[in-house]
């Protein structure tokens, strides 16, 4: 009887169905919870449509960044939220069912003022029928930390080769910018229009001159048809809107000039012909104003702020005799400095093929995509020393010293392409100029000491220093000796040290 007993027993233990339901519903619950508290920590907010590209699902990252709360928004469709800005060929409103990337993306927040996002995109399909189902994406705010200098460039590569003519000019109404196309229809380039006022290039009587002015200094945007005059005083009609551009203390900070002549509303009848989406080619002065506004308003000014301090790092680099790299995850160079730039031409260790970066240790391939991942492996608080490697020469030089650091990305959606890591390279048979002045400045040098200094900082010897100079080793040993004095160094190898750590080895352009 014992034995009916105890499987009485195991069959009570074994939980039920409606057990075994509540313990998956928790599990999906709890889950769910982890996934919320996740997509609070990316800087992004999270997105998913419907197949009518209505919102379903949208992050509460979205309240800490425009202050609505997601319900607000279930229902709606981004176009209708927010305005996408672009130049490329885009579906007015975002409802593609394409995967896109990096799609400027405006949108008030409740204090209705403007927040700029960079959006991305992902189509969904249905597992078993293939029917699309809707998309889901993520929006980065890059309002305050804008990751657009290439779409800084982008955006006036654009305008250079737009029909469109488009002039900017400053609060003084100074011309700063015109593209080919304005100077192609006035016949004045741009340094000759630097010198005209923009209301000398119309036709226009005074009084209607000034009232047209006034209204814009005002802040109101100007639209209508005006006579051009060309340099050789011919006159074009031309349809223009100029839309003042808002400085931060409210007033106006440019004036800028989206201008269509004969030729270009031709040449757009032309393409929309055989256009499926007419509104690319008749809103084309509308997107042209709104990207420019993007970029120059005072809303966004650090978007042109980040480029010139790109341009300063890279300027930056660029003087440094060590090679850097920043690479993505997989090893593939996304920028780098003159220097490394030197090494990757001259083959000679370091290579970049379809894997990535990668060269050769102990006879065996390196990838630098695995020393990435290794390093970025490594737990806080231990000390790293994967990141480091020499790479063999096929010529036989000292191999490359190499040191990998990894980088943290702010958000884990669409990692490719995302600085993941800086690579540094040191090549031993590469010695940097010293400017001999700035020797003289730096450590009180003559300047036959300060070319000494430099030769010797380039690991020649007292005799092969001599022969450079053409003197005596006597003369050497005695300039090496006021050198040691004036550096308050007391051998030679003391003083390389003291010349490559400091700031002298720094290219002057």
């Amino acid at each position: 009887m014992a034995q009916p007993n105890r499987r009485k027993n195991e069959l009570k233990a074994m939980p039920d169905d409606k057990e075994i339901a509540a313990a998956a519903i928790g599990k999906a619950a709890s889950a769910e919870h982890r996934l919320y508290n996740l997509s609070r920590l990316v800087s992004a907010w999270i997105w998913e449509t419907d197949a009518e590209f209505r919102l379903t699902d949208v992050s509460y990252r979205v309240f800490d960044m425009l202050g609505l709360h997601p319900q607000e928004l279930i229902g709606r469709r981004l176009g209708e939220i927010g305005s996408f800005v672009t130049l490329e060929d885009f579906p007015e409103g975002g409802e593609s069912q394409s995967t896109f990337r990096d799609v400027f993306f405006e949108v008030p927040n409740r204090e209705g003022q403007k927040r700029l996002f960079l959006v991305s995109g992902l189509p969904v399909y249905d597992q078993d029928t293939g029917e699309f189902r809707g998309m889901q994406g993520i929006a980065e705010d890059v309002t305050r930390h804008p990751r657009a200098d290439e779409e800084f460039e982008k955006l006036f590569e654009s305008l250079e080769q737009s029909l469109v003519l488009v002039m900017i000019a400053n609060s003084e109404g100074e011309i700063e910018y015109a593209n080919q196309k304005f100077q192609e229809a006035t016949g004045y380039n741009l340094e000759a229009l630097k010198r005209i006022s923009p209301w000398n290039l119309v036709d226009m009587p005074k009084d209607k001159r000034e009232e047209k002015l006034e209204h814009i200094r005002e802040g109101n945007e100007w639209s209508g048809e005006t006579h051009y005059r060309r340099k050789n005083g011919a006159l074009f009609w031309a349809a223009e809107t100029i839309s003042p551009i808002p400085a931060q203390d409210g007033g106006v900070d440019r004036l800028l000039w989206v201008i269509e002549d004969e030729t270009a509303r031709r040449v757009y009848n032309t393409h929309l012909q055989s256009r499926a989406d007419p509104k690319l080619f008749t809103d084309m002065p509308g997107r042209i104003r709104n990207a420019v506004f993007l970029v120059l308003s005072s809303d966004n000014c650090l978007m042109a702020k980040l480029q010139m301090e790109n341009l300063a790092l890279d300027d930056a680099l660029n003087r440094l005799p060590l090679g850097v790299i920043v690479a993505d995850a997989f090893s593939h160079p996304i920028r780098m400095n003159r220097a490394a730039a030197a090494i990757l031409d001259a083959d000679d260790g370091l290579s970049v093929g379809r894997d990535g970066l990668q060269g050769s240790h102990d006879g065996q391939i390196v990838k630098l995509k695995d020393v990435i991942w290794r390093t970025g492996r490594i737990a806080k608080g231990k000390k790293d020393d994967t990141g480091a490697i020499s790479l063999e020469r096929p010529s036989g030089d000292r191999p490359l010293s190499v040191v990998v650091t990894t980088l943290r990305t702010e958000s884990h959606y669409f990692d490719k392409d995302r600085p993941a890591a800086l690579i540094f390279i040191g090549d031993p048979e590469t010695h940097p100029d010293f400017d001999e002045s700035r020797l003289s400045k730096l450590y009180g040098l003559t300047r036959a000491e300060a070319r000494l200094a430099a030769l010797l900082a380039q690991d020649l010897s007292l005799a092969d220093a001599a022969e450079e100079l053409s003197v005596s080793q006597h003369t050497v040993r005695t300039h090496v000796k006021r050198i040691f004095s004036k550096t308050t160094t007391e051998r030679q190898s003391g003083l390389i040290r003291l010349l490559l750590s400091g700031p002298a080895p720094i290219s002057p352009d």
